[in-house]
């Protein structure tokens, strides 16, 4: 009794102590557990966790709704509230395999390497004069709308024989009963309409010269008011303030692309394997280009050093010019697949000139990726073959023809594919007033680079990688970083590509042109014999055509002078030059105006009928020899190359509303449309 006495009256007293060993040891057995258990620094951290949950959901999304449905009753055709009944049922547990979540392993020793960015390739340059829109500002008026309206040209008659008389195209019966051709019965509806209208006693309706539309393959831009109307017995109202002015634009346009598809997959080999993957970072995103010029006048391409190159203006700046400066800009041609707001600069808004020349690059198509993938897939998709012996059939038979076909189309394009190429264009801008400008005369090369954000460190801290992802020196280099933005409180998360390979040598377009016109008399030989042996002796040399135009930065245009050309003739003269408007078309006059060139032709030939298509009129194309300073040297023209320039800069096709009487007075202008048949004050 008092054993038992005492073993109670030591468990009383040692009670705490019996406590507190239990804790202890129960203590160390979780510790002990806890130190064979993985560090949540490794497994828990948010980048780790956000793995784990797109892990879980691409599991989700890989049973969808129809294996399910695919396994329910179809014995019997339901109606739709009996499928929602049946759809509305739950789903036995026990008939489906399951398969537990098991989150990806990813192997840690795969640490996040530095991509290897690719040069830009295949750099074109050339050089470009142009008028282009700029905001006018307070303006209300510009030189060459100053300008007096050209006068009517009379036509020549043609020296080239006559051609095979032809039956015109379109005709059809006027309102006087008569079949006559669409342009007699207009001039005939509108003498028409004058007559008992009083405007011919108002001295007559004057015939105002204008552009033909083909010639004009410049950009659509705001177009200016109309004049006010003066109001009888007031004073003159105030001109309106114009929306845009044509100025005068000197510069090189250069454009590279970028292998695109091939950086994309340098990113994956990259980081797609590493334990911190990202798809929505790791991936190109282009921050802007760095162009650089090197003036090689007196020295070759290939002995050039990093002195010799300088800076230009960049993606920033001119994207500065697009918003402060132009009037607009010229829509782009080529599909937003290849494009990159920061790497395609915009077009500028060209007046009257091709712009697509200077604005596109051979290995980007003119087609979108949709539309290309559509062509390879089914070049007769937009062919409707009807098959005549063929039943009707049910829906099956359907959906294995071209709605199938459609429906795979569709979903081979929710594919994300990336372009093999993205475009860079940018421009370098003769400016008097900017010390690097580029100056005419002068012969350059350029070279590209462009920037990318940094994938190891990017633009925003919350969306960089964890360090223990990181390679040895891409750990090293990032730390250098943090350590520069923790003392300037701002990140530098740029990386650049290696340079481009130098371009071909450039220089800024002389302001001369000269374009080949018609032969209007072919060369006329006679063959004499001297010695003993036949010589062709010319008796006549040929005569023909051509055109010579100087620019003028004041009116911003093209000044061209028609020429009756021979062997030796100097392409100078003094005339009333007629001039294009390159807002409204409409050509006007300078008086009294010289054209210098100092081009002199060396030989002239061609104009010969050729046998086979005498009766039509044809004749062999003119080729002349030239001697054109301001070209380079000695040039051969020829006019099925300057065809267009020359019809252009000669007005052989102008288009000849009806403008304004005598006296002021509004006249009709043109026929059936806003433009021409509008009101013109």
């Amino acid at each position: 009794m008092d054993e038992k006495k005492s073993i109670g009256d030591l468990l009383k007293l040692h009670f705490e102590k019996l406590v507190l060993a239990g804790i202890c040891g129960l203590s160390g057995l979780l510790i002990y557990l806890g130190m064979g258990a993985p560090s949540f620094l490794d497994t828990l951290q948010p980048p780790q966790l956000t793995q784990k949950a797109t892990e879980a959901k691409r599991l989700v999304d890989e049973a969808p709704t129809e294996n399910v449905l695919a396994k329910l009753d179809k014995s019997e055709s339901l109606s739709y509230a009996e499928r929602i009944q049946q759809l509305q049922q739950e789903i036995p547990f026990d008939e489906y395999l399951h398969v537990p979540y098991e989150p990806r392993s990813l192997d840690d020793s795969i640490k996040r390497s530095d991509v290897t960015l690719l040069p830009p390739i295949d750099l074109k340059v050339s050089g470009i004069l142009t008028s282009v829109a700029l905001k006018a500002g307070r303006s209300t008026s510009y030189p060459i709308l100053e300008l007096e309206d050209a006068p009517e040209v009379e036509e020549e008659e043609s020296t080239k024989p006559a051609a095979k008389p032809k039956k015109p195209k379109r005709s059809r019966r006027s309102m006087y009963g008569e079949e006559m051709d669409f342009g007699m019965e207009y001039e005939m509806e509108m003498d028409f309409m004058m007559e008992g209208s009083g405007m011919e006693e108002m001295g007559g309706v004057s015939r105002r010269r204008m552009l033909g539309s083909k010639y004009n393959k410049g950009a659509e831009v705001q177009k200016n008011p109309p004049p006010r109307p003066p109001t009888p017995g007031a004073p003159p109202a105030p001109p309106k303030p114009l929306n845009t002015v044509p100025s005068t634009a000197l510069f090189i346009a250069g454009r590279a692309v970028v292998p695109h598809r091939e950086l994309v997959e340098a990113y994956k080999l990259a980081f797609e394997k590493s334990s911190d993957y990202s798809p929505a970072r790791d991936t190109p995103v282009y921050l802007g280009y760095d162009v650089q010029r090197a003036d090689v006048t007196e020295k070759q391409a290939d002995a050039l050093e990093e002195t010799d190159w300088i800076n230009i203006d960049g993606w920033e700046r001119l994207n500065q010019y697009a918003s402060s400066y132009w009037n607009g800009y010229a829509k782009d041609i080529v599909p937003a697949d290849y494009r990159e707001q920061r790497l395609t600069s915009l077009i500028p808004p060209v007046l009257l000139d091709d712009f697509t020349k200077f604005a596109t690059h051979p290995k980007i198509p003119l087609k979108t990726m949709a539309e290309l993938a559509r062509e390879a897939d089914d070049p007769l998709s937009k062919v409707e073959v009807v098959d005549l012996f063929k039943e009707e059939t049910g829906d099956a038979d359907v959906a294995e023809g071209p709605v199938a076909a459609g429906r795979g189309r569709a979903r081979r394009s929710q594919e994300r594919k990336e372009p093999e190429y993205k475009l860079v264009r940018f421009y370098d801008f003769f400016n008097q007033r900017v010390k690097h400008s580029p100056q005419l005369g002068r012969r350059y090369v350029y070279r590209i680079r462009v920037r990318v954000e940094d994938p190891n460190f990017p633009e925003l801290a919350s969306k960089s990688p964890s360090l223990r992802s990181l390679a040895p020196e891409v750990f090293q280099r990032v730390a250098l970083k943090a350590q520069e933005a923790e003392k300037k409180k701002q990140r530098d998360f740029t990386i650049f590509s290696p340079w481009s390979e130098p371009s071909d040598s450039v220089r800024l377009p002389s302001p001369v042109s000269i374009y080949a016109g018609p032969v209007l008399t072919p060369r006329e030989t006679r063959e004499v014999a001297i010695e003993g042996r036949p010589v062709d002796f010319v008796r006549t040399p040929a005569t023909a055509k051509s055109v010579a135009r100087t620019w003028d930065t004041r009116f911003a245009v093209p000044v061209p002078a028609p020429f009756e050309i021979r062997s030796g003739s100097v392409l100078n003269r003094k005339l009333d030059a007629d001039v294009v408007d390159p807002l409204t078309l409409a050509i006007k006059q300078i008086p009294d105006y010289t054209i210098r060139s100092e081009a002199v032709v060396l030989d002239v030939s061609g104009g010969v009928p050729l046998e086979l298509e005498e009766a039509e009129g044809l004749t062999s194309p003119g080729q002349y020899l030239v001697f054109d300073p301001y070209g380079g040297g000695i040039r051969v023209l020829e006019e099925i190359d300057d065809k267009f320039s020359f019809s252009r800069y000669t007005y052989t096709e102008d288009v000849v509303p009806s403008s304004k009487p005598a006296g002021g007075m509004p006249a009709m202008d043109g026929y059936g449309s806003a433009e021409g048949f509008g009101m013109e004050f």
